[in-house]
Formats: C-alpha cells, structure tokens, sequence
C-alpha cells in the first residue's frame, strides 16, 4: 500500500518546512511527497524541506481546487493507492496516518470498499476546539456532532486538509472541480462522494493542526 502526501503552496516560504517535518516524522513513512506550487513569486521553493519532495511548478496559481486536482492526476499517474492532503501551514501529529491506517485496516471489506475518505480530527494550533466538518440534510448543510463516546464517525464535507483519500475510490468518482479554486470545492467534492455511493470518516484519535 503507496501513501502519497500533497502540500499546496502559494508563497508559504515560512511555514513549509514545518508542515515537511511533520510528514518526515510519521510512524507509518510515507512513500512519496509531492508539493504542488501555485506560481510561488517567494522563497518557498528554497526552503531545505524540497529536496524531500517532487515539486510540480503550476505556471499560475490556480488555486487550491486546481493544486488537488493535480496533485491527485500526480498519485493516480504514479500508481499510489492514496494520497494524503495538506495546506502549507498544517501539522499532523507523528501517528497520524499510521493511526487512519490502521483504523482501515480493521474494518469488513464492505466497508473498506465504500470508503473514499478518512480524515484527521482538526485542531487550530491556537485553540483546544474540535472541528468534525459536516453533514448533508434535506434541510441544507449541518454540523458534524458525533456522540460523545464515538473514536470514527461519518462526515459528508470537511476542510482538504489532513483528508486521506483513497484512489481506488476517486478513480470513480473522479477529480475535484478546479473552478471552485480557493472555497467550496472540498464541499462540492464531498457531496459528490456521497452521491456516488462511498462515505467518508472522521477519526478522533488522529490528530492534525
């Protein structure tokens, strides 16, 4: 099993190399990093942590929709099973995905089949609050609330950030829409997981900022 990690930057020469550590310093190594650069006019792509990437340079910055879609184009071409998404500026904690992983790999066939996503638990490096993304209703878009005592739940829609997608699943489902470029698009994307038959998971016990 190939784990990619995505990073998408634009002009985020102070703060990449921290979001690089933080992926070099998981339990579970990953099997490749690919940062995906919106036409940095910074020093983004001198910054030590590159050389730990493959770097695919966008001649303008399309946004963060438009970096995704090539960053999964990338892992898709490359034969990776999933790929792992940040912003520039987010850091998991070291047992993030050999935590998601391992979650997966304790699930029935049936349900690892209709998974397409599992994500981390989001947490702002400046505050304790929880942050589950969302659900879609008959009434509009609600919030995530799982029960108290619940360590995965479902979630519809969330930030891109620490979502790790499966491959298998976004070769049917397909790529996200690159016009959304900087809002909505994880949230047009999710519904169009959900449409298409998979789910997505929240788990509590892996943890990003």
């Amino acid at each position: 099993m190939r784990v990619l990690a995505h990073i998408h930057t634009f002009n985020d020469a102070d703060v990449i190399d921290e979001t690089i550590q933080s992926l070099l310093k998981q339990t579970r190594p990953l099997d490749g990093i690919v940062v995906v650069d919106n036409a940095s006019t910074d020093a983004t792509l001198r910054q030590p942590g590159l050389k730990h990437a493959t770097v695919v340079r966008q001649k303008e910055n399309q946004g963060t929709s438009g970096a995704i879609v090539t960053g999964m184009r990338f892992a898709l071409e490359q034969g990776y099973d999933w790929i792992w998404i940040f912003d520039a500026d987010s850091s998991p904690e070291p047992d993030a995905l050999e935590k998601l992983l391992d979650l997966y790999a304790s699930w029935p066939r049936e349900l690892q089949d209709e998974t397409a996503f599992l994500t981390c638990l989001d947490y702002k490096e400046d505050d304790t609050v929880q942050r589950h993304g969302g659900l879609f209703t008959d009434r509009g878009l609600a919030p995530n609330i799982p029960a108290p005592d619940a360590r995965y739940h479902p979630c519809h829609f969330t930030v891109w950030s620490g979502c790790l997608y499966r491959l298998a699943a976004v070769r049917e489902i397909g790529l996200p829409n690159a016009d959304y470029v900087l809002d909505w698009g994880e949230g047009e994307y999710g519904y169009r997981v959900l449409k298409a038959g998979y789910k997505g998971f929240v788990y509590s016990d892996a943890v990003f900022h």
